[in-house]
Order: C-alpha cells, then sequence, then structure tokens
C-alpha cells in the first residue's frame, strides 16, 4: 500500500477518525485532510487512480502525520483550523 521509503508517524495509521498531514522531504506541508478512518483514507491515496494533481501530490510525499480525534466532526473542525493556519499547497 503506502511504500516503505515515506515515514508515518508511530511507523502506522490507525483506523480511527481524525486529520492527516502530508509533507515534503523538506518538511514543507502539502496537504491537510480529515478521515473516518486514517489507515484507510491514507491508504486509498496510494491504491487508487487519481487525477493529476493528486498524483503530483503522491509523488511528492515523504512524511505522513496525523491527529487522532474522539468524532468526524471534531476531524472536520481540526482539518479547517489546521487548512486556515497553513494554506497548503494542495488543499484548495
Amino acid at each position: 500500500m503506502i511504500p516503505k521509503e515515506i515515514k508515518i508517524r508511530n511507523d502506522e495509521l490507525p483506523d480511527n477518525p481524525g486529520v492527516y498531514f502530508y509533507y515534503n522531504a523538506k518538511e514543507v506541508l502539502l496537504y491537510v485532510g480529515k478521515a473516518t478512518s486514517l489507515k484507510r483514507r491514507v491508504g486509498s491515496y496510494f491504491t487508487k487512480a487519481h487525477d493529476r494533481r493528486i498524483e503530483e501530490l503522491v509523488s511528492q510525499i515523504a512524511r505522513i502525520d496525523y491527529i487522532e480525534t474522539p468524532t468526524v466532526i471534531e476531524a472536520l473542525v481540526l482539518e479547517a483550523n489546521k487548512i486556515k493556519a497553513h494554506k497548503p499547497k494542495y488543499n484548495i
């Protein structure tokens, strides 16, 4: 699924709600997303076909970080706040 060269916080993604962060090799935040299952959502970027913009994003990912949340609603709010604060390139 996820290439071995990509560093993942704690070396695994939980099957819980939360917000994930994609960084490039220079530690620049590329994208912030939310998930009902971090494991399934992040994994989908590496297994499904995507448009060119997402393929470009995926090709740059060097590190994945995440914050687990108790609920999906909390993930939604946290995602919005992080996007506003950091304005990642791939969040439109």
